[in-house]
Parts: structure tokens; C-alpha cells; sequence
């Protein structure tokens, strides 16, 4: 890939995950040349100075569970919110001072993103949209460990539908926010582009019961095969491959002194 090829991918992605802004017109009229998910290659992200993610997701939410297209390829089992940020609203994301306002959250299974060739179990993927009507989505991968206290309503009670209340959706997140973020698509039809990705790069754990209930939906998967970069740069923040092992590690022991007290 060419210098001027990087450089440019780099201008279009920056505008919303440097600056803050949403991406230029030109980009998101791209014809089928930015799809998603992708394999992402740690070893060829570009590293960046990144502006934060700032998460104020509801935490008292009040999420309607519905199954969609139950066993079929492009279905899923998603939590609706009322969008905004009153008590019992979904909250919002923040990015360099532009607000994306949480609208629902959903799973695949498989992942439908990979890192480094690996796929996990599953992957939440987090919807987020502008006022101006950019959506930003947030991908966490699901790996099969500890039971997810966050998530265990939810998945106590599959498929729906049916009401969930007082429901901490930031409680779901990552202790590390690192990322990969690029410009991306929609997974599921019409797979509309102009999508900006931001996949967390610490997976949250889900017990085997828990991944074996949603799975049971899906023998056959809901997830979408990987896509051709086509030219398209993956902007990071996250250290290399030794000072994220070593990062994970210490955060794993800060949470269990923080248990222990």
C-alpha cells in the first residue's frame, strides 16, 4: 500500500475518530468499497493519538428484548432503549465533543470481526447514532469464562420478547476502552456504509451456559463472513502485543484486590 493511499485513509478516519467530526460526505457515498466486519491485523494498525471514548451509558435502563429473525443468518437477539439520557435511557458515547446516542445493542455468534484470524464465540455489538444521523458502532468480543453478572437477566430469559428494567448497560463494558476504529458498514442487510467502527480490543467474558443459550437460536450462526479491507486503514490506541498482556494483567489484579477489600 502506498504512502499517499495510507495518508488519505488516515484523513477520512481521523475527521471522526481524531477530530471528533463526521466523515465527509464523499466517503459515505463510497460504492460497496468499505463493508464490514473485517480480520483485524494488529501488526498493521496504524498506532494514533486517538481522542477518548467517553462512555455514559444508562445504568438504570429500562431495555425491551427482542428476538429477530430467530435461526436465520441475518437475525439476532436485540436490546431496544429509549434514546437519551434520562434516568432510564440508553446514554451516549462521546467522541471529541460529538454525542452518539445509544439506540440499541445486539449479538452474533460467531464473532463476526477477528483479530489476528481468531474468531471468539461472540461479539455485542453496541449502536450508537449523531444527531446528524452518523452511526458509530461498538464491537466487544465475547470469550467464554467467568459468568457475565451484567448480562445475566438478559440471558436468563431468552428469546423474548420482554422487558428488561433497571438494567446498567455501561456495567457490560471492558475494564481497558483501547480500540481499532475504522470506516466500516452495516452487517446485516442493506449493509448501508458511512458506519464507524470502534472494536474494543479487551473481550468481556460470558460463561459457557450463557454463549450456549443464545447460541441454541443460531445453530447455524448469525454472523457475517469477514470483508476486503480495499484499501482502508485500521487507526489504533492500543500498546503493542507484550504492553497489552501486561496491561490486561494489571487490570485483572486491580480488580481482584478491589473484590478482596
Amino acid at each position: 500500500m502506498s504512502r499517499r493511499v495510507i495518508a488519505n485513509s488516515i484523513r477520512a478516519i481521523s475527521l471522526a475518530f481524531c477530530l471528533g467530526a463526521a466523515l465527509p460526505p464523499i466517503v459515505q457515498a463510497a460504492p460497496i468499497t468499505g463493508q464490514s466486519p473485517i480480520d483485524i491485523v494488529t501488526s498493521d494498525a496504524v498506532h494514533a493519538s486517538l481522542l477518548p471514548l467517553q462512555f455514559n451509558y444508562g445504568t438504570d435502563a429500562n431495555v425491551t428484548i427482542t428476538p429477530i429473525d430467530l435461526g436465520g443468518e441475518d437475525g439476532t437477539i436485540r436490546g431496544a432503549v429509549t434514546p437519551g439520557t434520562g434516568p432510564t435511557d440508553g446514554g451516549k458515547v462521546t467522541v471529541g465533543g460529538v454525542d452518539y446516542v445509544l439506540q440499541q445493542f445486539h449479538f452474533h455468534t460467531p464473532s463476526e470481526h477477528l483479530i489476528n484470524g481468531q474468531q471468539f464465540p461472540m461479539e455485542l455489538h453496541l449502536v450508537n447514532q449523531a444527531a446528524d444521523g452518523t452511526l458509530m458502532v461498538v464491537g466487544v468480543m465475547i470469550e467464554e469464562g467467568a459468568p457475565n453478572a451484567a448480562l445475566a437477566n438478559f440471558f436468563d430469559n431468552l428469546p423474548g420478547p420482554f422487558l428488561l428494567t433497571g438494567f446498567n448497560i455501561q456495567a457490560i463494558l471492558p475494564s481497558y476502552l483501547g480500540s481499532y476504529r475504522y470506516d466500516g458498514s452495516l452487517t446485516t442487510p442493506p449493509f448501508t456504509e458511512g458506519v464507524l467502527w470502534d472494536v474494543l480490543a479487551q473481550p468481556i467474558t460470558m460463561s459457557a451456559e450463557q454463549i450456549e443459550a443464545f447460541q441454541s437460536f443460531f445453530e447455524e450462526g448469525d454472523a457475517r463472513g469477514v470483508q476486503p479491507l480495499n484499501g482502508r486503514v485500521v487507526l489504533t490506541d492500543v500498546p503493542e502485543p507484550a504492553s497489552l498482556a501486561l496491561l490486561f494483567v494489571g487490570l485483572t489484579g486491580v480488580v481482584v484486590l478491589r473484590r478482596r477489600r
